[in-house]
């Protein structure tokens, strides 16, 4: 920025200089001679103003694309919050559901839910893809290595569950699962804080 400004600035201070010599020649000299030097300075000043010009347009339209890939990056980032919220709260319900179902062998049914959570982890990743293309590569890393350790609790999870089916004593399982619990929040803690640090 400083730098066009300051090329720009010495263009046009050439051209007044140019113009205080067109106006000095013509107190000094013939007619005929004014005309050519004048036509000659004004020809170079139009070439200086061209070049200012274009200089100054250059730096609009570099600050224009700056600011616009900054407005699409903060409402990818923003979008993708969205989500991950969404993310989570649908395999609390899922979790949730099947815990009752396979631990406490109520007669539910999962599979909408299952699916509905499957479902939000297709538009999470959609999603992620896209946001990601506006982050530098370590940026990106941070990211994708968060997301990899979100699915192994959610795995985790789902095998704590799957592990304590149908048991008579639920007290050890109910202290895993609140521990588990926590854990989850956790990691959605993290990712959203993150994403929130990306957005500037």
């Amino acid at each position: 920025m400083k730098t066009i400004f300051l090329i720009s600035g010495s263009l046009l201070a050439v051209l007044f200089v140019m113009l205080g010599i067109a106006i000095g020649v013509s107190y000094d000299a013939s007619t005929e001679e004014t005309l050519v030097w004048i036509q000659a300075l004004c020809s170079v000043g139009g070439v200086v103003i061209a070049a200012s010009t274009m200089l100054i347009a250059l730096y609009a339209l570099r600050t224009w694309k700056s600011q616009f890939d900054h407005a699409e990056k903060f409402k990818a980032i923003v979008n993708l919050e969205t989500q991950l919220r969404s993310l989570y709260q649908s395999f609390d319900k899922y979790i949730e559901n099947h815990t009752k179902v396979t631990v406490y062998n109520h007669q539910q049914d999962c599979l909408g839910l299952s699916n509905n959570f499957n479902l939000e982890v297709a538009k999470f990743d959609g999603l992620m893809d896209f946001s990601l293309s506006f982050l530098s590569t370590y940026e990106q890393d941070k990211v994708n290595g968060l997301y990899e350790n979100q699915k192994d609790i959610f795995r985790s999870a789902i095998e704590l569950v799957n592990s304590h089916r149908s048991i008579e004593d639920s007290t050890e399982f109910e202290n895993l699962i609140v521990e588990k619990d926590k854990e989850i929040t956790q990691s959605y803690l993290c990712f959203k804080n993150l994403l929130r640090t990306l957005r500037r």
